[in-house]
C-alpha cells in the first residue's frame, strides 16, 4: 500500500477525469479547428470548459487561454512586454528563474518576504516608490505572485498586494497552481489582472492548464503558427484534456465546502498527532515552517535529521513525501525558498514537505505518523554512532 503525501509535485487523477479523457479520445478527438460538423462539436465542448474556468474564478470566458501549464502559461506572461518585472524572493522557479530573461532590460526587482513566508508589504511598496521615482511613468511593470507557495504552503495577501500594485500603475499577475483547489479566488474582487494553474495540481492530468488575461491587456504569445486561443497559443488544443479539467473544475466548485472541510481536518490530524498544536512534540526540536499556510501543505525542519535519508527510508515504507519542490529535486544546495524565510544551511537540509488532498485517508496519515518517528529515531541513532 503506497501512502502519498506528494501532492503539490502532482495529484492523482480522478476516476471522472479519466472517464472524461477515455470519452474525448474515444468519441470527440476530431481537429477543433476543421470545419466537419464533428469538428464543430469538438469545438463547442472547449468553448463549455472555457465558461467553466471562467465560472470558477468569475471572469469572461473569452478572458481564458488554454495552456499546456502553469510553467507555459508563466513565461507566456513574464516575456511579454514588461519592462519592469517584480517577484517575490520565494516564488516558483517557472516565475523566479524567468526573471532572468534578456528582455527585462530597465529593471527586475526581488521582493521580500517575512520568516513566515509572506511579501513584505512595507518593502514592496518601497520598490514601487524607487520605481515611480526612477523610470519613465508608462513603462509598463508586472508584479509576480504566488498565491500559495509550493514548498512551505504559505499564503499572500492578494487583496493587499493588489491594492499597492494598482495604486502605482502596475499589473498583477497570480500563480495560482497551488491554491486553486484550497483557497477562494475571484478575480474580480481581488484585483487580479492575469492567473495561471495547471491542470495536475487538482485531480487531473499533466499537459493541460490554463490562463487567465483581463480584457485589454496585450501579450506576446511563446508558440506562433495557427489563430488558436485567441492568437495567443498556437497548435491544435487537446480538447479531451480541456473539456475534463472544465468538468473537474465545476464538480470541485459544488463540493468546495466537504473538500475544505476534510483536508481541514486531515491537516489538524497530522499536526495533532506530532504534537504540534498542543506543543506535546513526539520529535524532538521538529517545527513547522510557514504562516498563514493552505492546509494541505505542512513543511517540518527536523534538527540534524538529514531529509533526502529520511525520504529514501520512508519511501521504503510505502510513505512518499518530499524535501520541498519536485521542479528543484536533485539540486543539492539548501532550498532558495526556505533560506529566504531565515532557515540556516542545515536547517533547510533538515525539512521535508508533507502534501495531501481530500482523497487521503485516515489510515494514510497513521502510516505517515509510524514511518516519519520510526525513520528520525533510525537516524539520529545511527549518526550518533557516527559522532562516537
Amino acid at each position: 500500500m503506497i501512502s502519498y503525501f506528494d501532492c503539490a509535485a502532482t495529484t492523482k487523477p480522478t476516476e471522472q477525469v479519466i472517464k472524461d479523457i477515455e470519452t474525448g479520445m474515444r468519441d470527440y478527438w476530431y481537429n477543433p479547428s476543421s470545419t466537419s460538423e464533428e469538428s464543430r462539436k469538438v469545438k463547442l465542448q472547449i468553448e463549455h470548459a472555457r465558461r467553466q474556468v471562467a465560472d470558477f474564478i468569475n471572469c469572461k470566458p473569452e478572458e481564458i487561454i488554454f495552456t499546456s501549464g502553469a510553467t507555459e502559461s508563466n513565461n507566456l506572461v513574464m516575456r511579454s512586454n514588461w519592462d519592469i518585472v517584480m517577484c517575490s524572493a520565494i516564488d516558483h522557479p517557472s516565475i523566479y528563474r524567468t526573471m532572468a530573461w534578456s528582455s527585462f532590460n530597465l529593471g527586475n526587482y526581488y521582493v521580500p518576504v517575512s520568516s513566515g513566508g509572506q511579501i513584505n508589504l512595507d518593502k514592496l511598496e518601497a520598490v514601487l516608490k524607487y520605481i515611480e521615482i526612477n523610470y519613465v511613468h508608462d513603462d509598463p511593470r508586472l508584479m509576480c505572485v504566488s498565491y500559495v507557495n509550493n514548498e512551505i504552503g504559505s499564503t499572500e495577501n492578494i487583496y493587499e498586494i493588489s491594492k499597492l500594485i494598482h495604486h502605482y500603475e502596475g499589473r498583477l499577475f497570480v500563480d495560482a497552481t497551488q491554491a486553486i483547489e484550497y483557497r477562494d479566488i475571484d478575480v474580480q474582487s481581488m484585483g487580479i489582472d492575469m492567473l495561471s494553474a495547471s491542470f495536475h495540481k487538482f485531480g487531473g492530468v499533466r499537459g493541460c492548464g490554463f490562463l487567465y488575461v483581463k480584457e485589454g491587456i496585450k501579450l506576446e504569445p511563446l508558440l506562433t503558427g495557427g489563430h488558436q486561443e485567441n492568437n495567443l497559443r498556437a497548435g491544435t488544443e487537446p480538447s479531451y484534456l480541456i473539456t475534463a479539467m472544465g468538468n473537474r473544475l465545476e464538480e470541485m466548485q459544488k463540493t468546495k465546502a466537504l473538500r475544505l472541510k476534510v483536508i481541514g481536518d486531515i491537516s489538524w490530524s497530522i499536526k495533532k498527532k506530532l504534537g504540534l498544536i498542543d506543543g506535546n512534540k513526539i520529535i524532538e526540536g521538529i517545527k513547522q515552517n510557514g504562516e498563514y499556510c493552505s492546509p494541505h501543505i505542512i513543511s517540518l525542519t527536523i534538527p540534524n535529521i538529514p531529509a533526502q535519508e529520511l525520504i529514501t527510508l520512508m519511501d521504503l515504507d510505502g510513505v512518499i513525501v518530499s524535501a520541498g519542490s519536485a521542479c528543484s529535486s536533485g539540486e543539492n544546495v539548501p532550498s532558495r525558498v526556505l533560506k529566504a524565510i531565515g532557515l540556516t544551511d542545515d536547517e533547510a537540509r533538515s525539512t521535508i514537505r508533507i502534501s495531501f488532498d481530500e482523497f487521503t485517508t485516515e489510515k494514510d496519515v497513521e502510516n505517515l505518523i509510524n514511518s516519519l518517528t520510526k525513520n528520525v529515531q533510525i537516524l539520529k541513532e545511527l549518526h550518533m554512532d557516527d559522532e562516537k
